[in-house]
Formats: structure tokens, sequence, C-alpha cells
């Protein structure tokens, strides 16, 4: 699987699943968090973010393939994460203002925070962009 775990004590505690990529869904992520519920083990879903230099509309588009996954899956107990360390031919600045139109829009259905999971060099473009936050999780 491709999951983000957490640990506490040498046990899973949590997991992210991936749920999508850029416009796909990623596959059996439905059976596998049952498997995580009834493991009492809390879970949260992640995108990896696809960049696009010609359209913009792509990055709302994944933001919203993104929320019908997850909102058809269940309401997970982690917070939304975007995985955003790919490439992006415009460099980036334009991967950074990317990852947050897609983050506001999912805070704007879900009404939580999203995390961010990104390349130092990306998330160095992210401090104080648009919300003032403070920190970003990343490598």
């Amino acid at each position: 699987m491709n999951d983000f775990i957490l640990q506490a004590n040498g046990a899973e505690t949590g997991a992210w699943v991936l749920l999508t990529t850029g416009k796909v869904k990623y596959g059996p992520s439905a059976a596998h968090i049952r498997q995580l519920i009834a493991q009492g083990i809390k879970w949260g879903g992640y995108h990896v973010l696809v960049p696009s230099p010609l359209d913009r509309r792509l990055v709302a588009d994944q933001s919203v393939w993104y929320l019908q996954y997850r909102n058809a899956i269940g309401d997970p107990d982690l917070p939304d994460l975007l995985h955003c360390e790919v490439d992006d031919p415009n460099g980036p600045d334009h991967l950074a203002v990317a990852a947050v139109e897609w983050m506001m829009n999912v805070e704007m259905h879900t009404h939580r925070e999203c995390l961010v999971y990104a390349s130092e060099r990306t998330a160095g473009k992210l401090p104080g962009y648009p919300w003032g936050r403070k920190e970003w999780p990343g490598e």
C-alpha cells in the first residue's frame, strides 16, 4: 500500500491512504480503509497533486474528484493530506499556488484544515500564503 503511517510505541495508530492522483481514483482504498477501521486504526485520505501548466482548472478538478471519492468512503478521522512534491515545469512557485488552491477548495467543503506533505523547495513557498499559517509539514 502507499500509506503514510503514524506509529506510537511501535504500534500503528493511524494511516493516510492514497485516494486519488491527479484525476485518477487510486484503487481499493475503501476495502483497505474498512480494514484499518476494524483494527482500530485512524485513517485519513491523501491526494497526489499533478500540476498542469496548460490548464488551471485541472487543480480545481482534482480537488472536486478527491472530495467526491473521499465523501463516498466516509468522513476520515485524520485531516486531509495533500502530497505535493512533483516537479512542476513552471517551477515551485506555480506548484505552491496550485497546492494552496487545492487545499482551499477542500477546506471550504470539509470545514477542516488540510495538511501538506511537500518537498522543502515547495514548502518554503507556502508559509504565510494566504492564511498566515506558521508551519507546514514536509521533508
